[in-house]
């Protein structure tokens, strides 16, 4: 043999197997994995990561979509559309105010809240009362 050839070590009484293995904690050859790993519990904490990781991906797109909602909200709530505020104010203003819609069939015009009072203190004088035939109820 020559010097530059690796001589194999074979185990003897003066120098034990295990006497070079300090690098490995003990736990067998260098490069090679002990034979007692618990293969079902490191894929039981893999699976219980992977399940715990989609869990907070789902909560975490709950939260931005609810989030998101209720700032469109706002924004819509808050947008200045000038036509859609002066419908509205016309609206408002015409549901509130008392007039005259025909004279001649005695037809008028009273606020809601006005005719909502009007309806319930009919209703208690007279509970067994038709008032679609006493009162007639437009919309314009």
């Amino acid at each position: 043999m020559s010097e530059q050839e690796e001589t194999i070590h074979t185990p003897t009484a003066e120098t034990p197997e295990h006497a070079h293995d300090d690098h490995e904690g003990g736990h067998g050859l260098a490069g090679f994995e002990p034979e007692n790993l618990n293969v079902f519990m490191i894929m039981g904490v893999v699976f219980a990561t992977s399940l715990v990781v989609v869990a907070l991906i789902i909560v975490g797109f709950g939260i931005t979509g609810s989030y998101a909602l209720q700032t469109q909200e706002v924004m819509s709530m808050e947008a200045s559309y000038p036509e859609i505020r002066d419908i509205r104010a016309a609206a408002t203003t015409e549901l509130n105010k008392s007039g005259v819609v025909d004279a001649e069939a005695g037809v008028y015009r009273i606020p809601v809240d006005q005719a909502i009072d009007l309806m319930v203190e009919m209703q208690y004088k007279n509970p067994e009362g038709n008032f679609t035939d006493e009162m007639a109820l437009t919309a314009q």
